[in-house]
């Protein structure tokens, strides 16, 4: 599989730091700087558990330890195919209309989830995006579905 197909989550070149002030719905995707590498990449999510409301779990293939979120200095731009879908952030955010933006709970924090799994919240709007159904068919077709 080309390593740049299904869902890869990549961080911010550039700090994009959190600010109460910012109305985050108004920022592009396109135009944001990415790192060539992503931080989690399609061949590391072991599964995809959409059975809880407005939330997914993403089971890794190795422990969230290991992987580099950034903190709260970095935005992360979530791509299916290479194509922006989310936005995300490891922090609460300020927006005034619907955008496509999803939210990694602080993967360190005692959240009552194994050492390979992280939690993502989404809006109710962008839920329908994390659920799409051809979305899941890939995600079911790769058999990373739960």
């Amino acid at each position: 599989m080309n390593p740049k197909m299904g869902l890869n989550f990549y961080l911010t070149k550039y700090d994009l730091r959190e600010n109460p002030f910012v109305d985050y719905s108004e920022v592009n995707m396109d135009t944001i700087a990415l790192e060539i590498i992503p931080f989690i990449s399609y061949s590391n999510i072991s599964y995809y558990d959409t059975t809880a409301n407005n939330q997914i779990i993403l089971g890794l293939n190795t422990s969230k330890n290991n992987i580099n979120f950034a903190g709260n200095a970095r935005m992360f731009v979530a791509k299916w195919d290479d194509r922006p879908v989310f936005l995300g952030f490891l922090w609460s955010i300020n927006f005034s209309k619907r955008s496509n933006w999803i939210i990694i709970e602080d993967p360190f924090e005692h959240d009552g989830l194994k050492v390979n799994e992280l939690r993502i919240l989404a809006n109710p709007i962008t839920h329908i995006y994390v659920t799409d159904r051809y979305f899941l068919e890939q995600l079911k077709t790769d058999k990373k579905l739960r």
